[in-house]
């Protein structure tokens, strides 16, 4: 069984996905597309882990050995960073790069506290504690 940590953890990015999902919901279409693209390319690329250099805990939902709740926080991630660049008045080419650098300091801010709690290891398979 998971920890305290990891299922609050799970339960606070479910409950972001349906904020997006209700703020998708209520402007079009496209904002939908938008969030379930950033979703399904955030389980993708969080279930192909490139030369096994981490692992993740266990947590409730699991893809073979990823949690769901990544990949769907990516997602939100990428979903919020773009509706935030689209409300910005930078030009339409400079955006994207906005969105990658949001993207990167929250990535980088949350590994800092998740390694700690044991949420994924970048050790190259040292033991994670739960």
């Amino acid at each position: 069984m998971p920890s305290t940590y990891f299922i609050l953890f799970e339960l606070v990015i479910y409950i972001q996905v349906a904020l997006c999902l209700h703020h998708a919901w209520k402007h079009d279409t496209a904002d939908l597309l938008r969030l379930f693209a950033g979703i399904i390319f955030g389980v993708a690329l969080a279930t192909i882990r490139q030369l096994h250099a981490y692992k993740y805990g266990q947590f409730l939902i699991m893809i073979l050995d990823v949690p769901l709740c990544i990949g769907t926080g990516w997602g939100c991630i990428l979903y919020n960073a773009m509706e935030f660049s689209d409300g910005s008045s930078l030009p339409y080419w400079t955006r994207p790069v906005l969105d990658g650098l949001f993207a990167l300091n929250v990535d980088l801010a949350l590994d800092a506290v998740a390694i700690r709690l044991g949420f994924w290891d970048w050790g190259q398979g040292a033991e994670i504690t739960q």
